[in-house]
């Protein structure tokens, strides 16, 4: 049998360890890109169902299996597939907080903007209107809304006409 370990391979690993260093990166960045997916399909699955509660309810308990897997096995492993689950489960969360948080946001603007389009107020209203809006969901579930206004720098606001 021929000793192949003295072979030099035909190109040369200029960077060795980059690939290590690329897959520690993706590696951390699936749970963030499984949340933002799970937002999405989450959120349209409530919206289409008209229901927030179950879902909830469900996120949550993705959640706390993440967090069980985490308490008995504390190794690399398990906690990567932790992370993926709590991905799953914070992103199922989120997709409802933000509609609850969107819904009662237009529901208290008072005009039609862009996508923001209300049968009752059509038109647009700069004078009350030209403000952004924050909102924060307090540990009770309500829903506090304040505002921003909006500094005009550069371009003068009008309304878009298609």
């Amino acid at each position: 049998m021929a000793d192949h370990s003295s072979r030099r391979p035909a190109v040369a690993n200029v960077n060795p360890g980059a690939h290590d260093r690329v897959a520690d990166r993706l590696q951390w960045a699936w749970p963030w890109l499984l949340l933002g997916v799970t937002a999405v399909i989450a959120g349209r699955i409530s919206d289409r169902d008209g229901r927030r509660k179950i879902y909830v309810i469900l996120a949550t308990i993705v959640m706390a299996v993440s967090a069980v897997l985490l308490a008995f096995f504390p190794v690399f492993n398990v906690a990567m597939v932790a992370a993926l689950i709590l991905g799953l489960g914070y992103g199922m969360y989120l997709a409802v907080d933000q509609a609850l948080v969107t819904i009662e946001s237009a529901l208290n603007r008072t005009e039609s903007r862009g996508a923001h389009a209300r049968d009752d107020f059509p038109k647009r209203d700069d004078a009350n209107w030209l403000k952004h809006t924050l909102s924060w969901v307090r540990p009770d579930g309500t829903i506090d809304l304040d505002y921003k206004p909006v500094v005009i720098t550069q371009h003068q606001p009008k309304e878009r006409v298609y």
